[in-house]
């Protein structure tokens, strides 16, 4: 589409392919990863809570590395974050179905997220937030076709699976860290 669109949104300088890869593998392809995987050890709402601490990961590390003290806006944003999941959590079920192995790979999932949160930072300020959120999720894409590219069986998609697929990536991934 940025073909069309805008094809300058898609040129950055040779030397920040290497920024790109990292964030799109150790940011938007773990995320995924480790969400998809704690979906599958637990139940959803066990997902949802330990990817919203996330922000208390990202809190953490900017308190701890960048030296910021967080304001009471901020952290009320981070308490107001981490009840809502738990509160998701306790409307569908509870602890019910939870794993140690659920909630390790759950905290893996924050961990992605909140260094997904600190990496782009410079990503959409040097470059349009579109920009940023086509190179990480393209070298994320990358890396998992690389890493399981025989995961498909020739026919086994239908035109209904792609169109379940591309509305997925639109409305769940692409949309939502575009707006993040």
């Amino acid at each position: 589409g940025l073909l069309v669109y805008n094809r300058r949104l898609l040129d950055i300088p040779r030397h920040d392919i290497i920024y790109f890869a990292k964030l799109g593998i150790f940011g938007m392809a773990m995320i995924q990863f480790f969400y998809s995987l704690t979906i599958s050890l637990s139940i959803v709402a066990t997902a949802v809570l330990l990817q919203c601490l996330a922000p208390i990961f990202f809190a953490v590390s900017t308190v701890i590395w960048e030296k910021v003290k967080l304001s009471w806006r901020q952290q009320t944003s981070v308490l107001a974050a981490t009840v809502g999941g738990l509160l998701i959590m306790i409307e569908a079920g509870g602890t019910q179905g939870l794993t140690m192995l659920g909630v390790a790979s759950g905290l893996a999932a924050a961990a992605a997220a909140a260094f997904n949160t600190i990496y782009i930072r410079r990503g959409v300020r040097e470059y349009h937030p579109v920009t940023a959120v086509t190179y990480s999720c393209g070298f994320g894409a990358l890396f998992w076709w690389i890493v399981m590219p025989y995961t498909w069986e020739t026919g086994a998609i239908t035109p209904e699976h792609w169109l379940m697929f591309l509305y997925i990536v639109i409305f769940s991934t692409i949309i939502p860290f575009l707006l993040f």
